[in-house]
């Protein structure tokens, strides 16, 4: 089969110059007739059809290079001219080929692999987003019939708490968790609609039209007396993995999912630090982390229980909060969901507002503000990044600054707790 060749033309030289702003057009060299259109996100096969009589030039479009090979391309063409150069068939309307429908499926898997991989977090959010709450509706549904009514339910369902949260203690909050939530996932589809326009799979963004909902940032600060009840209540967690986990937050200040996958070639028990890669913190900016005795502490515990793994928080099968649980790391949702299971049947802990292991991190931050009145040492201790020229060039670690906020912290937690 010959090889399939475009050469170059310019773009001045074609009836759609104008509208071909940044994009390059290629022609076939053994078949003119077709032309393949060549932009930022997307490649385009057209037949270029011209009408003998009145000289008119038409540009069909056959699909895209997702769709069509660049021979399926020149087939298509072909059949387009043997149609047109046929007698019988002047008068009547050159044939359109026909383009199977685009899934919501094939259009969440296009945008993954093509858009969302680029992201930080190798598109680990957007895809829990799209699996969980789009898919199940539109998986196999035409991408252009899904309507803005449609989803609006959609981001309804996900507001709104269902009856058991309703008439929980913690309705409230998780009200408000999920305006957060929903606000999230319209934010994620609208950007795959929008990817959708770009490959020029669709022409309409349902998404358009729908405001995000107004959300309430958390601002729950743990007083002394809850810190130095919750700490105690430590004790009462089923593992000691667990339990080491829960406070090494309230040490390090540091976020669920970096915790639970901390590993022990992360640690330098030289320099006392541990240093979170990019892969795993949020912006995909690498954190080290002091250590200080506390810390250090918990790491030893550990080191007795879970030395010989990879991770320091390490569950084998049917141990940790899950039966049947897989060895490996433990899960984020454990930690938090460790803490609802004890306040079903602790009293203590029944008596402190309702409370989530992120609130550690919040109450952290606001003590070594208030102990060293210096927005810049939380801001790093929280891995908070600079934007523009400052976050370019500014690659210090501020290593000293750190440990010397995390000291205050643990002499004051110490009081708190009465060590």
């Amino acid at each position: 089969m010959p090889k399939l060749k475009f050469n170059k033309t310019s773009i001045e030289a074609l009836p759609f110059a104008q509208s071909a702003k940044g994009r390059t057009i290629y022609h076939d060299t053994e078949m003119p007739s077709l032309a393949l259109r060549v932009g930022q996100t997307s490649k385009v096969y057209y037949f270029i059809k011209r009408n003998g009589h009145s000289g008119k030039v038409e540009y069909i479009k056959l699909g895209s290079s997702l769709e069509l090979t660049p021979h399926n391309a020149r087939d298509k063409a072909r059949a387009l001219a043997i149609g047109i150069s046929t007698p019988a068939r002047i008068s009547e309307p050159a044939p359109v080929p026909s383009v199977a429908i685009y899934t919501g499926r094939q259009l969440v898997d296009d945008y993954l692999r093509l858009h969302a991989s680029s992201k930080s977090d190798g598109g680990k959010g957007d895809r829990g987003h799209l699996q969980r709450d789009f898919l199940p509706r539109f998986a196999d549904r035409d991408i252009t019939s899904i309507t803005r009514r449609e989803l609006q339910e959609m981001l309804l369902s996900k507001q709104a708490p269902t009856p058991e949260e309703e008439q929980a203690t913690l309705g409230q909050k998780r009200r408000r968790g999920g305006q957060v939530a929903a606000n999230r996932l319209r934010a994620v589809v609208s950007k795959m609609f929008n990817f959708a326009i770009e490959h020029e799979r669709t022409e309409v963004n349902p998404c358009g039209g729908i405001r995000a909902k107004k959300e309430v940032s958390r601002s729950r600060v743990l007083t002394s007396e809850e810190i130095r009840s919750i700490w105690r209540a430590f004790d009462r967690l089923p593992t000691q993995t667990i339990r080491s986990a829960h406070r090494m937050l309230l040490i390090t200040a540091q976020r669920r999912s970096e915790v639970a996958g901390m590993e022990w070639q992360e640690i330098d028990l030289a320099k006392n630090l541990w240093t979170i890669p990019g892969s795993k913190t949020k912006n995909g900016v690498a954190q080290t982390v002091p250590l200080t005795e506390m810390a250090l502490a918990e790491l030893a515990k550990m080191r007795s229980i879970n030395g010989d793994r990879t991770h320091v928080f390490w569950s084998d099968k049917n141990r940790g909060l899950h039966a049947g649980a897989q060895p490996g790391p433990i899960h984020p949702d454990w930690i938090t969901n460790s803490i609802k299971v004890l306040r079903k049947t602790d009293s203590v802990l029944q008596q402190i507002e309702p409370f989530s292991p992120h609130d550690y991190r919040r109450t952290v931050a606001t003590n070594v503000g208030e102990l060293m009145e210096s927005r810049e040492a939380v801001k790093r201790l929280l891995n908070h990044v600079e934007s523009g020229a400052t976050k370019i060039y500014d690659r210090h670690t501020y290593d000293s600054l750190k440990r010397k906020a995390l000291s205050l912290w643990e002499s004051r937690l110490k009081e708190i707790i009465g060590r």
